[in-house]
């Protein structure tokens, strides 16, 4: 894996858990939304990057925080606490901007 791509890797599949496959997109989904909403790229290493990989993230100023939770639950240290795909569509932020999915 190169370094660049850990950025966007939850810790389970660093560490060659791969019992959680279909979580993985989703934590990448996150760090994905986190970066757009911070315009600046993920952490490579240090403190940020495991506060990060920990589920501990800054607030976001400008954004609500249904937001920034749902964000949070995508980056969720706990491959089984994060939402699988169909989930995600269904949390309330899509709710009138996504039909029959």
């Amino acid at each position: 894996i190169e370094n660049g791509n850990l950025r966007y890797l939850p810790m389970e599949f660093i560490n060659n858990d791969h019992s959680h496959l279909d979580k993985v997109d989703m934590f990448s989904l996150g760090v994905t939304f986190h970066e757009l909403t911070r315009c600046s790229p993920p952490p490579a290493s240090g403190r940020q990057y495991q506060a990060i990989h920990q589920g501990k993230l800054t607030l976001l100023p400008g954004f609500s925080l249904a937001f920034q939770s749902f964000i949070k639950s995508l980056m969720h240290p706990a491959a089984k606490n994060r939402p699988s795909a169909a989930q995600a569509l269904k949390n309330a932020l899509f709710k009138k901007s996504i039909r029959n999915c």
